[in-house]
């Protein structure tokens, strides 16, 4: 039996409605400190981002929240999604409406959670840390994502002619000028040379989220290769000056509430986020 707690107002991320199975298992973290742990009705996440519209699969997505201040209302409905690899995507949520299903005593609940309150969304499931370096692109729209070194191709021109290298052939990116046009590009074989990228557009495959990405290249603020994992994290929190609960109001919200029963099960970017602080370039 599902009976309705509460009618909410819209939250600005698409959530396609109408699921037939049970959605993705859920922690809601609201600005007063209440916390929901449930399932969505949908599968599927959707951004207005300044690359696009893009979709994001609820088995890739770690946790989202509001881009800044401590609520989405606050944020002007700009919202930061976390993946489990560490990728970063902001973008807009524009019709806002979140439908969560609670159980309690054995019924079900539907319950909308009202924009104004929610300062978190974490999905069940665990950090996925690469094993090798990783290539990084960071983008003027606060995107920082990581690109599949396999299925990505750069095309250069250098007075020797043209190549196409993958990504996971080349060791080291260093743009020449201000319009990111000219670059010194090293690869892992020992070459070095000095060329014009011939795209005004990426064309990259991810390593999680939407197959593919188009991303113009006066919009790149960053593209490099780094290494990213745990043991960045350690050194990056090591570093801080003061706790982690002295950092923001809402960082040290989410410490008091990750001592609650099954908070462990879902996704943090607390580790991830220290490790990209401390990543370095290769």
């Amino acid at each position: 039996m599902t009976r309705p707690l509460s009618a909410g107002l819209s939250l600005a991320l698409l959530l396609a409605a109408g699921c037939a199975e049970p959605g993705p298992e859920v922690r809601i973290t609201m600005v007063d400190e209440q916390v929901l742990v449930g399932r969505l009705t949908t599968r599927t996440i959707t951004l207005d981002t300044g690359l696009g519209e893009l979709g994001f699969d609820s088995e890739h997505a770690g946790e989202l929240g509001p881009l800044e201040g401590p609520g989405v209302d606050a944020s002007g409905h700009l919202v930061k999604l976390w993946l489990r690899n560490g990728s970063e995507f902001t973008g807009e949520w524009q019709k806002p409406e979140v439908e969560v299903y609670l159980e309690v005593g054995g019924e079900e609940y539907s319950i909308d959670v009202p924009i104004v309150k929610l300062a978190r969304l974490q999905f069940r499931g665990e950090e996925i840390w690469p094993e090798e370096s990783v290539f990084r692109i960071k983008t003027k729209d606060g995107d920082d994502f990581f690109v599949d070194v396999t299925r990505t191709r750069l095309e250069f021109e250098s007075d020797l002619g043209t190549f196409r290298p993958y990504l996971e052939e080349i060791e080291k990116l260093d743009p020449l000028d201000d319009q990111k046009k000219k670059w010194r590009v090293t690869l892992s074989t020992g070459t070095s040379l000095v060329s014009v990228l011939k795209q005004d557009e990426l064309d990259l495959a991810l390593a999680m989220g939407p197959e593919k990405l188009v991303v113009p290249l006066a919009s790149i603020v960053s593209m490099e290769r780094q290494w990213f994992g745990p043991v960045y994290t350690e050194q990056s929190l090591a570093s801080r000056s003061g706790p982690m609960d002295a950092q923001t109001g809402e960082e040290a919200q989410f410490l008091r509430l990750d001592s609650l029963p099954g908070a462990g099960l879902f996704y943090s970017n607390r580790g991830q986020k220290a490790a990209k602080m401390a990543a370095p370039r290769e």
